[in-house]
C-alpha cells in the first residue's frame, strides 16, 4: 500500500552505491523531497560527486511525529547488519540508530536499551578482520596523541598531586573491594630477617629491606 506525503511524518532508507557496492542505512523525520541524503560524512561526500550512482529505497515510514518511534524503526533494521560489515560493505559505522534529526532524548535511550535486552552484542566473539585493522591503521596514520606520556608530562602531573589528600574510601566501598579480595588464592613469603609470613606486597613493603630486624642480623 503506496502511504502518501501527508499520511507519514518521517521514513527508514537504505542508499545503494552501485560503483562501491556499498549501503548505508538511515533515518530522518521529514519528506522524501526535502533534499536530505544522510548524516554520514563518507556518503555525503560520495554522493556529490557521484549522485548517478546512488539509489534510495525506503524500507519504512512512521505515520507518529515522534523521533523515538522512528528510532525504533531504524534500530530494526541496522540490526540485521553484521559488524565485520560496518565501514566495509556499509557506510555506517556503528549499528546503533541515531537518526537524522538530532540526539537521542533520554526515552529513546532507554526504548533501544530495552530492546536489546538479551540480545548479545553483535561484535562478541568476533575479531576484527585484516582488512578492517588495516583501515583503521592508515586511518590513524598521522594523527597526534594528546597529552603524550612524556616523562616532563609524568613529573608535571606527580607535582600537582604532592601535598593533596585523598579522599577516604566510604564504608559501602570498603564493603565491596573487602568481597571482591575474598575467596582469590594469594601466595605467601617470608621475610629473612624477622621470619614474619605474609602477602607479597604488604611484605615487600614493610619487610626484607625495609625491616626493622634487618640490623640486628
Amino acid at each position: 500500500m503506496l502511504i502518501y506525503q501527508q499520511d507519514y511524518f518521517g521514513f527508514v532508507y537504505i542508499w545503494r552505491d552501485r560503483k562501491r557496492k556499498m549501503f548505508y542505512i538511515g533515518s530522518h523525520l521529514g519528506s522524501l523531497d526535502d533534499g536530505y541524503i544522510g548524516s554520514n560524512k563518507r556518503l555525503k561526500a560520495a554522493y556529490k560527486k557521484r549522485p548517478n550512482d546512488f539509489k534510495r529505497r525506503i524500507l519504512n515510514y512512521t505515520t507518529t511525529n515522534n523521533k523515538n518511534t522512528l528510532f525504533l524503526i531504524e534500530q530494526y533494521w541496522l540490526d540485521f547488519i553484521d559488524f565485520e560489515k560496518l565501514g566495509i560493505h556499509y557506510y555506517n559505522l556503528k549499528n546503533i540508530a541515531s537518526g537524522g534529526c538530532g540526539k537521542h532524548t533520554e526515552e529513546s535511550r532507554k526504548n533501544i536499551s530495552l530492546s536489546k535486552i538479551g540480545k548479545p552484542a553483535p561484535n562478541r566473539g568476533i575479531s576484527m578482520k585484516k582488512e578492517q585493522k588495516e583501515k583503521l591503521s592508515k586511518s590513524r596514520t598521522g594523527c597526534k596523541i594528546k597529552n603524550p606520556r612524556t616523562k616532563k608530562y609524568r613529573e608535571e602531573i606527580s607535582k600537582r598531586q604532592l601535598g593533596k589528600k585523598r579522599k577516604p574510601h566510604t564504608e559501602e566501598t570498603k564493603q565491596l573491594m573487602s568481597h571482591k579480595q575474598k575467596g582469590k588464592d594469594r601466595p605467601k613469603i617470608n621475610c629473612p630477617y624477622c621470619l614474619m609470613v605474609g602477602e607479597i606486597s604488604n611484605m615487600k613493603r614493610w619487610h626484607f629491606n625495609n625491616c626493622k630486624h634487618k640490623l640486628e642480623c
